[in-house]
């Protein structure tokens, strides 16, 4: 019973922080949507990560089932265009915890995807939009630019808010409307506007699947279990029935 009210009083503390309100625009080259047939009916948001390979993206392990081969990715997306054009998922690879127990401090998945042809030449994505460092032990406050695509908007969301430490260990910011479709909405420390990217210190998701309010959200505290999967990912480039088969059916907080 004290362990619940401390929590509860944590909660209240973090959620008196101030919210402030996101803004659609046209998008940044790096953050993009996943979708199945069309990137109109997208599902989740993305983000390309800096690696060797130059094929990886970023999300929440709640947005993916299976191998995730059934997903593309297409960054920049907006208004129906796909300006840096669209790349297959050909792995996933998450925290083993999640897969065990949905464990929210580790709602987190990495992505290697294949090549997409553009002016006839085969490339990578992070060749076509640059690819933003992650911070694998960020602080809990730090002053950050969110992106994110709402569900069956055609524009993304951005805010500029401060994160804070929210109850289970996880990062909380209050801005929005963050709502489904957010999902794996990165969290930049360090953004340049002139480079269009920054260092990612947090993915909506986690507590309540990445929070029950429009205006709240949270991600998992990164560690180096998020290094390690990001190292996994990265060492799979080339290699065949390469990723996890991630456990669907992460339960429904809300």
């Amino acid at each position: 019973m004290l362990l619940a009210a401390v929590t509860t009083v944590l909660w209240a503390i973090t959620s008196e922080v101030s919210a402030a309100t996101a803004t659609r625009f046209e998008g940044i080259p790096s953050v993009g949507v996943l979708y199945t047939h069309s990137p109109k009916k997208h599902m989740c948001t993305g983000a390309v990560v800096a690696s060797k390979p130059g094929n990886m993206i970023i999300t929440a392990a709640h947005c993916m089932r299976g191998d995730g081969k059934h997903l593309r990715f297409a960054p920049g997306y907006h208004d129906g265009s796909t300006p840096y054009g669209t790349y297959p998922v050909t792995g996933a690879y998450i925290h083993n915890e999640w897969n065990k127990t949905f464990s929210i401090n580790h709602d987190y998945a990495i992505l290697t995807l294949g090549n997409a042809t553009i002016n006839g030449r085969s490339v990578t994505v992070q060749k076509m939009t640059g690819g933003n460092k992650i911070d694998f032990s960020p602080s809990y406050k730090n002053v950050v630019k969110v992106f994110g695509y709402n569900l069956n908007e055609e524009k993304p969301m951005r805010c500029t808010t401060s994160t804070y430490r929210a109850g289970e260990g996880q990062l909380g910011f209050n801005c929005g409307p963050f709502r489904a479709g957010t999902s794996g909405s990165v969290f930049m420390t360090k953004y340049s506007n002139k480079k269009m990217l920054g260092t990612i210190v947090g993915n909506i998701g986690g507590w309540q699947g990445g929070g029950c309010s429009d205006s709240t959200s949270y991600s998992a505290k990164y560690s180096s279990g998020l290094n390690r999967v990001f190292d996994e990912a990265s060492n799979s480039t080339g290699k065949t029935d390469c990723g996890w088969v991630v456990r669907g059916g992460a339960p429904k907080y809300c």
